[in-house]
């Protein structure tokens, strides 16, 4: 990640802004009908990178630590495979046990932490599972019991699930006995890192049984489940490392040098250079 900071962070012309200069080497001016406004609609989405690539020099090293731990940031955020999709549509099953879910492919390598379900029924327990689908292999199995109604409910898992990019999975809820009710609808809705491929169920089946049976672009379930793009913190509490504490060293130096440069115009240092 740290390689693709462009390496102009780390010098500053003193006679043309480095903006206007990317303006006109692009042979674009601010105002013309091609260049983007910074208001814009357009303009919005790269504002961030626009910012970052064309950071004053005299706070480049800053720039790229902060480009750094935002980066980091992102790929810490969970995701909702569905994007906690709302359905209305009530369905139930007819008798025995049976299942309901969705076939999937990650688009990267993806690391769940919590799995969760809405459900208009809360009188039973249910078996929530995630398979290989080409494999028939059994990922994961953990018993659920939702308290409230039409609410997405999360349960952690006891440790991440690793699921590989471009495997095709199923994430699945089974119903014992034929007591459980649940929502379906026809809507595919997905999160961008996942790839949607069909609802997959089975009726008089059990957890022993990975579904066979599908329908195209529904949801039947919904077998939720929260997962980030890269393996998550470890919840004990460890010692730094060396370049951990180096990092650590280096963002507070970096921030005091920083603050020098704001509070003394005169400071100078082998970073810093007084613009003139």
């Amino acid at each position: 990640m740290i390689g693709n900071i462009p390496t102009n962070l780390f010098y500053h012309s003193k006679n043309t802004n480095s903006y206007e200069k990317h303006l006109q080497n692009n042979q674009l001016q601010p105002n013309s009908p091609t260049a983007q406004q910074p208001n814009s609609p357009t303009a919005q989405q790269p504002k961030l990178n626009l910012l970052l690539k064309y950071c004053n020099s005299r706070f480049g090293l800053l720039c790229l630590l902060f480009t750094f731990f935002h980066q980091q940031a992102l790929s810490a955020q969970s995701f909702s495979a569905t994007d906690q999709v709302i359905l209305t549509v009530e369905n139930g099953f007819n008798s025995g046990e049976g299942a309901r879910g969705f076939a999937f492919i990650p688009n990267s390598t993806i690391f769940i932490t919590e799995i969760g379900l809405r459900t208009p029924d809360i009188s039973t327990p249910f078996e929530f599972v995630i398979w290989e689908r080409g494999t028939s292999t059994k990922v994961h199995q953990q018993t659920i019991t939702i308290s409230t109604v039409g609410v997405y409910e999360y349960f952690p898992v006891t440790a991440p699930i690793t699921l590989t990019s471009g495997v095709e999975y199923i994430s699945t809820f089974y119903a014992p006995n034929g007591t459980g009710y649940y929502y379906g609808d026809n809507n595919s809705q997905i999160n961008a890192n996942l790839t949607y491929q069909e609802v997959v169920f089975c009726n008089n089946c059990n957890t022993s049984t990975m579904p066979i049976s599908t329908i195209q672009n529904a949801h039947y379930g919904v077998a939720d489940f929260m997962f980030q793009l890269t393996p998550p913190a470890s919840s004990n509490t460890d010692v730094p490392t060396l370049s951990e504490w180096g990092l650590i060293i280096l963002a507070l130096l970096l921030m005091t040098l920083g603050t020098l440069y704001l509070v003394q115009p005169k400071f100078r240092g082998g970073i810093f250079e007084q613009e003139r």
